[in-house]
């Protein structure tokens, strides 16, 4: 039986530990997809259940269905039970993913869907990988690291909201949108930072989740939600990159051709 008391507090446990404010509206299979390395972190902590589902807290765990977040380096198991596995249509969507995935690289297959590139670039950062003999799980990460991959994210949660909240005015998603990425800062807000990043600090980060109403105002279009949200990223000097790999990669995912 569901029971979805148990699976609040323990999501409210696993945010705690990573330093983020647990909301209501916060609980949905969005919280799911919390960065590998998060899900690692807390791992190591031995926070991690899995006698229950992590969607509904049902104990029933007949089947074994289980999901991985992506980038997870120990692969932590999130178990699944039997009614939200078919409720969700994970194992239509596993089915799906892996017959478009045939053929492919492991890099390609190692990459969540929404940073998974466009077939008309499959072939070029195959190209790069081998030129500069790159491991698969290297070049995944790469590709998580790029501007394009950030553009690619908000993308991602724009759809995932609309579809989960198909009532709210367009503007309210992409606040949400905002919410969802400055609550991704927070997770590691307290952690050393990159080489040569200067990050928000976790009261700039509050800031802006409290200003989200006020930012979006004037917004005329989501392209300009993921600029700005790209523009912090530029700021905190996320893609530092003295070789300037990162830069070739993403002008690859971008098809950007170089000029001559």
């Amino acid at each position: 039986m569901k029971n979805l008391s148990r699976v609040k507090a323990y999501q409210q446990k696993l945010y705690s530990a990573l330093g983020i404010e647990w909301r209501e509206d916060l609980f949905n299979d969005r919280w799911l997809t919390l960065y590998g390395q998060d899900w690692d972190k807390l791992a190591e902590r031995g926070l991690i259940e899995n006698d229950f589902c992590a969607l509904c807290g049902n104990d029933e765990l007949k089947s074994g269905y289980y999901r991985i977040p992506a980038f997870s380096y120990y692969k932590v198991r999130l178990p699944i039970c039997d009614n939200c596995w078919e409720e969700k249509g994970y194992g239509e969507v596993a089915q799906a993913q892996e017959n478009f995935n045939f053929g492919k690289s492991r890099w390609y297959k190692i990459l969540p869907t929404y940073f998974q590139p466009d077939e008309s670039v499959i072939q070029e950062v195959e190209n790069f990988r081998s030129r500069f003999s790159l491991e698969h799980d290297f070049l995944a990460q790469m590709i998580s690291m790029t501007p394009w991959s950030v553009k690619k994210l908000q993308w991602f949660m724009l759809k995932k909201i609309r579809t989960e909240q198909p009532t709210w005015p367009e503007k309210e998603i992409w606040k949400s949108v905002i919410i969802s990425r400055m609550n991704v800062k927070l997770m590691t807000a307290d952690f050393p930072p990159d080489i040569d990043s200067t990050p928000l600090s976790r009261a700039e980060i509050n800031d802006i989740i409290k200003q989200a109403t006020t930012i979006v105002k004037d917004f005329k279009s989501f392209v300009e939600v993921v600029n700005y949200l790209l523009e912090i990223d530029y700021k905190e000097n996320r893609f530092y990159d003295p070789g300037r790999l990162l830069d070739d990669l993403n002008n690859i995912l971008e098809n950007i051709s170089k000029a001559t």
